[in-house]
């Protein structure tokens, strides 16, 4: 079989057919990924959950745990391990307080997922340990505070 020239400029303008397609199709996916609204940390349901422990504080004040407890300073400048820290100590706060309703609310997970939603570049954060420790009620209110300053970066 005998191609003739008329047959190659087909089989050229076929194949840039394909590849203008193959770019627009490229593009057009391009600007669905970029034009996506970026994910906004919110977590008012921790905040609920937060204030009915500080409730419960004062008939579980007799435990008298110390926690490591971040600040709102903290957090404005070590975002991710500040919640990272709150939530390995609420598993903390959860196990000496024997918890079990809270266990099922995952509480401790559910900062922790947050945490993985920010974005840290500093290197620079203080690890939890030394952290200054307080009682359950100021490391509960330190963290509805972080928490209510996330939202107020997050929430819409």
């Amino acid at each position: 079989m005998c191609e003739t020239a008329e047959d190659d400029v087909m089989m050229i303008l076929l194949r840039g057919r394909i590849a203008v397609a193959s770019a627009y199709l490229c593009f057009v996916c391009l600007l669905a990924v970029v034009s996506q609204p970026v994910s906004r940390p919110c977590s008012k349901d921790i905040i609920k959950r937060v204030k009915s422990l500080i409730e419960k504080e004062p008939q579980l004040r007799w435990l008298d745990c110390r926690l490591y407890t971040p600040t709102v300073e903290d957090f404005r400048n070590c975002p991710r391990s500040t919640l990272k820290c709150f939530a390995d100590e609420l598993q903390v706060l959860i196990e000496e307080w024997d918890l079990h309703r809270l266990k099922k609310l995952k509480l401790n997970t559910r900062v922790e997922n947050l945490a993985l939603t920010l974005n840290q570049t500093d290197p620079e954060c203080l690890q939890c340990e030394l952290l200054k420790e307080e009682n359950a009620k100021k490391f509960l209110q330190s963290l509805q505070e972080t928490i209510e300053m996330a939202n107020l970066r997050g929430c819409p």
